[in-house]
């Protein structure tokens, strides 16, 4: 504690003998201001908050800092937080036996870059700048000499005085010009290539720089008085854009077990204006981003349009007013169609706690992290639409398995290969239904009859229409495959349209899924078994008029 004060427990100062000596009258300013500030426990500025956690929502977020605090503390100050939260999101927490007092928040510009990498690769770049404006002074200076050297002549030049050559020697001096020519035009090309080598370089330190840049301006002080009674913790949190992670899922599926084993994986990026090191990482399905209440309901009012008037000619009235809109919500004025609002769900959310400390650069490099694996009890089929396309489709279908998922992509593989990439939209259903590509195994024919026309009635003559069509499904795998055979029938939306529909097999659903006019047949197929679907349609209207919709 040699030249510095200290005190006792009993609050009495003692100052070092230091600052008694002969040099007292220099230093005693420095050694007084030092003693009053440990004798009332205020902490210098600057303090050191680093990042120890964060919880990442899609979208934002939400940063943990951590000071250390000393018995007696008065004031804690925080300099170089960042300007893109806002103050009233701001949470400042003590231990037990700390108290939070005043808190004030100043935003300040600064002319320091908050990214060390972002400062290194700026003076990088301008080292190459620096590089290359000194080969510009090498190319003028080569370029001069080929210009003094181009005016040597024996007579004289057009373009300006000639540098004569008269007397003894003349060859040794031709030689001399000719090396030195040679020599200029050497470095000026030289010092092409160097530039352009530079200019590489430049560019893909300015490509780096674009992708590091965080965009800040300026930082935020932070500043609030403490009453520390012992040594403790105050926790600072704060929510950031510029962060967030998404979902990636993997989708395996094993054919023979009917197993499917999907993995959850998070991108995570963040580009914060500063590089978290070591830090605790939580992910949640969260998003507070989004709103957190829905819309009111109000009275559905119907009301008659009023009866339309044609105006008196030559009248001088004002033009009646514009006639109020047929749909309106009572107590707010009639407005369009809401945009589709996404579906979720804020207190149920899913989190995941990274076991390893996690250290993300500020540049938005993406970084995956596996988090959970499922092993789910599917059950696998063809899917096939024969008169859409005559291909048959794998898919697995399981129980959605259970917890908060986020949309997002899912990379697809059977029995070990890749098959392609889907999107799963887990809001939109309450099962697990994947696609794993073409099943080349099993043959699909479609054929269709030659349609038949005529009329009929006595007094009012009616068109008819009778559809022919036929499907033949064959298996080339040694094992059994069950199918799943759709089939999207003709529906009349016209009460003077009539359709009778005659089904061979009869399908085992109708309105499959809840589509209207979609029926199902779910069949299963042997090693080497063909099965036929035969469907016969009857279409009825009035003669004359044109049905849209046919085939």
């Amino acid at each position: 504690m040699t030249g510095l004060p200290w005190w006792k427990s009993d609050g009495s100062i003692v100052v070092a003998k230091s600052c008694l000596g002969n040099h007292f009258m220099l230093v005693r300013n420095t050694c007084l201001s030092i003693a009053l500030l440990s004798a009332w426990g205020i902490a210098a500025a600057g303090t050191e908050a680093p990042i120890r956690s964060v919880v990442l929502y899609p979208g934002t977020a939400l940063v943990h800092r951590e000071v250390s605090v000393v018995p007696g503390s008065r004031r804690i100050e925080i300099e170089g937080l960042p300007t893109d939260f806002a103050v009233d999101s701001l949470r400042v927490e003590g231990s037990e036996g700390i108290q939070i007092g005043q808190l004030s928040v100043k935003d300040q510009a600064t002319t320091a870059r908050p990214d060390p990498r972002e400062a290194e690769l700026e003076d990088r770049i301008q080292s190459l700048k620096d590089k290359e404006a000194t080969l510009d002074i090498d190319a003028q200076a080569a370029g001069t000499v080929r210009d003094v050297l181009g005016r040597l002549s024996l007579g004289s030049d057009k373009d300006g005085p000639a540098l004569v050559l008269t007397g003894h020697g003349l060859a040794d001096i031709l030689e001399q010009v000719r090396k030195s020519s040679t020599e200029s035009l050497a470095t000026i090309q030289k010092v092409d290539q160097q530039k352009r080598e530079l200019d590489r370089q430049i560019d893909a330190g300015n490509q780096d720089l674009e992708k590091l840049r965080s965009g800040r301006t300026g930082q935020r002080v932070l500043s609030f008085d403490i009453a520390a009674v012992h040594a403790g913790k105050v926790l600072i949190s704060y929510p950031l854009r510029g962060a967030g992670w998404r979902p990636a899922y993997r989708a395996e599926l094993d054919s023979a077990s009917g197993k499917v084993s999907l993995r959850l994986q998070a991108i995570v990026h963040q580009k914060t204006g500063e590089d978290w090191h070591d830090i605790s990482l939580r992910l949640s399905t969260g998003r507070p981003q989004l709103a957190v209440s829905g819309p009111q309901a109000a009275a559905w009012e119907l009301r008659l349009q009023p009866e339309y008037r044609q105006p008196q000619a030559f009248s001088m009235a004002a033009p009646a007013p514009a006639p109020p809109p047929m749909f309106a919500m009572s107590g707010a004025r009639a407005a369009a169609p809401p945009a589709e609002v996404e579906e979720f769900q804020a207190p149920f959310t899913t989190e995941f706690n990274v076991p390893l400390p996690v250290s993300l650069a500020s540049d938005g490099t993406e970084t995956t992290l596996a988090l959970s694996d499922h092993q789910l009890d599917a059950s696998v089929r063809d899917r096939i639409v024969p008169r859409i396309e005559a291909t048959a489709y794998v898919e697995a279908e399981a129980p959605r398995p259970q917890g908060d998922w986020l949309p997002g992509s899912v990379q697809l593989l059977r029995d070990g290969d890749y098959v392609g990439q889907s999107f799963w939209q887990p809001q939109r259903e309450d099962k697990l239904l994947l696609p794993f590509g073409r099943d080349d195994l099993v043959h699909v024919a479609y054929q269709r009859m030659q349609d038949r026309s005529g009329t009929a009635g006595l007094l009012g003559k009616r068109g008819s229409r009778e559809i022919n069509e036929v499907y033949t499904i064959s298996s080339s795998h040694r094992g059994s495959v069950a199918l799943l055979v759709l089939d999207p029938t003709p529906v009349s939306t016209d009460d003077e349209i009539k359709v009778d529909k005659d089904f061979t097999p009869v399908p085992d659903v109708q309105d499959w899924d809840s589509r209207k006019g979609v029926v199902a047949w779910r069949p299963t197929l042997k090693p080497g078994e063909s099965t036929t679907f035969k469907t016969h349609y009857t279409l009825s209207y009035p003669e004359g008029r044109t049905v849209l919709g046919l085939p």
